[in-house]
């Protein structure tokens, strides 16, 4: 499927029309696809298959499918894995200026530190399912057990076998 009908599938199942997915739908939300993907940058490619797509492109196509459901909250497990870094910046840049024009919250899960340091309001931090920390970015960065366990500035890791 092409980048556009990917959006208007996601829109024809919001809006209760999926049963309308037939050769005439194509037509329905048009407008509506276009400007979720004109909000990620990707509305020049609306006429591609998404599977000869770079994967920072596909990341934001999942983005602009994600806000067609029209969410509060939108919920990102790890949204940069497997990203170079300049796209991993862009990506979290789009969803938090997006986030905040929309006035949807955000709740991500992301391993790289970096990131959740960058773009977290209010980070919590587990470790082996266990809740080590919890606060602003500063807070958390300066935490001990933060440290030790991942930023890699001390071999203590309590619980560990040595």
């Amino acid at each position: 499927m092409t980048v556009l009908e990917n959006v208007q599938t996601v829109l024809l199942s919001f809006h209760g029309r999926l049963r309308s997915f037939r050769p005439w739908s194509s037509r329905l939300y048009l407008d509506e696809a276009f400007t979720l993907l004109e909000m990620v940058g990707m509305a020049d490619q609306a006429d591609r298959l998404c599977s000869v797509l770079a994967y920072g492109d596909l990341k934001r196509i999942e983005l602009a499918i994600a806000l067609a459901n029209a969410p509060k909250l939108l919920l990102m497990d790890e949204p940069t894995a497997g990203m170079a870094p300049g796209e991993r910046v862009e990506v979290m840049r789009l969803a938090a200026e997006i986030a905040h024009e929309r006035r949807i919250g955000i709740l991500f899960t992301e391993h790289d530190m970096d990131v959740v340091f960058a773009h977290a309001a209010r980070v919590m931090v587990l470790d082996r399912g266990r809740l080590i920390a919890v606060g602003t970015p500063r807070q958390v960065r300066s935490d001990r057990q933060v440290r030790a366990i991942y930023l890699g500035e001390d071999d203590v890791h309590p619980g560990a076998q040595p």
